[in-house]
């Protein structure tokens, strides 16, 4: 079979809408801008004739010619994570209103990807960026600081780090986590940590010291809490329950790293014809929208994600409009919200 493909029509430029409009090339380009301030007359003359044309601005043209992109670069370690995606979506939201857009890019939590990721930021010339790093290399920073390039870190930092930052408590979830365990009256209290890739990363270990600090403070030898490394996912979650039950036939309450592996928790223990609350209590982190359905009814830290965007994003900004390093460096506090999977009772 043939097909038969259009000619493409040459592309217009800004000239060929002035000409057609009967205004400046500035004219034209001011039409496109909501806060300009050209006659309604005028700015409608000019929108018809682009649009006869088919012409739209090419905002990277114009940008390049002020000096740079606007765009910021977003570093983050696997897209396919629902907490990843809130960060990403809050980052583009408020990146928008203060016209800007968001470049994503993926490290996989491998050390040469970051790096690599980093490296094709620098060159789209994204003017600043968000950070979640593996902290498996220091390379990534090197080259940032190599192109001066500004930069928040989000979420999480290794302990040589002492940039802008932006994050979680994480040692205070695990003691949130740890108390409301004890006063639902777990005796077995259990943690589903990461895969052991992983486990080095600063989030996790904040996690698991505050939990094992807020256990002992509770009357609980750090020696009796059993840690089991298991992920990030549903089926990381199923297969280290199924570990954990083996070797704690009589586990009653279990933090793990995120929801998802929360919820496979609850899958592998309903399969084991265990109560979801009364028989053991589940506590996941991130707060994911699925946790509160009524099927699921998750207890979970909830992170304040949106906040943290927020003020990354607005910082990086700021910084990169008044050309001053970034200057921020906060730490938030979880929120423990409440429901059936930790109500012993029912």
């Amino acid at each position: 079979m043939h097909l038969r493909l259009k000619h493409r029509r040459p592309q217009c430029t800004i000239r060929d809408v002035a000409e057609l409009a009967g205004v400046s090339d500035t004219t034209v380009s001011l039409a496109f801008r909501e806060s300009s301030r050209i006659s309604l007359e005028t700015r409608q003359r000019v929108l018809a004739a682009a649009a006869k044309l088919r012409y739209f601005p090419n905002s990277n043209a114009r940008a390049l010619r002020m000096g740079g992109l606007n765009s910021i670069g977003f570093l983050i370690n696997d897209i396919t994570n629902p907490f990843y995606g809130r960060l990403v979506n809050n980052a583009e939201t408020i990146a928008q209103k203060r016209g800007f857009n968001v470049v994503v890019a993926d490290g996989h939590w491998h050390p040469k990807r970051e790096v690599q990721a980093v490296g094709n930021l620098i060159s789209s010339r994204v003017r600043g960026m968000l950070i979640c790093t593996c902290e498996k290399t220091r390379d990534s920073w090197d080259r940032l600081s190599q192109y001066s390039v500004p930069c928040v870190a989000v979420d999480t930092i290794p302990e040589s780090y002492r940039g802008a930052f932006i994050g979680n408590d994480l040692v205070a979830a695990g003691r949130l986590a740890a108390d409301h365990l004890m006063d639902v009256h777990c005796r077995r209290p259990a943690l589903l940590t990461t895969d052991l890739q992983m486990e080095s990363f600063s989030s996790f270990v904040a996690v698991k010291k505050g939990f094992i600090e807020g256990l002992s403070q509770r009357g609980i030898d750090p020696e009796d809490v059993s840690v089991i490394n298991a992920g990030l996912t549903i089926d990381a979650g199923t297969y280290g329950f199924q570990r954990l039950v083996k070797r704690v036939p009589d586990v009653d309450g279990v933090l793990c790293m995120n929801d998802l592996c929360a919820i496979g928790v609850m899958e592998a223990a309903d399969a084991k014809g265990m109560r979801i609350g009364p028989d053991l209590a589940v506590i996941g982190i991130d707060d994911l929208d699925v946790s509160s359905t009524a099927r699921i009814s998750l207890t979970s830290l909830r992170q304040p994600h949106q906040r943290i965007i927020d003020l990354a994003v607005n910082a990086l900004l700021d910084s990169i409009e008044s050309n001053d390093a970034p200057d921020i460096n906060m730490v938030l506090q979880p929120e423990l919200i409440v429901r059936n999977s930790t109500r012993r009772t029912q």
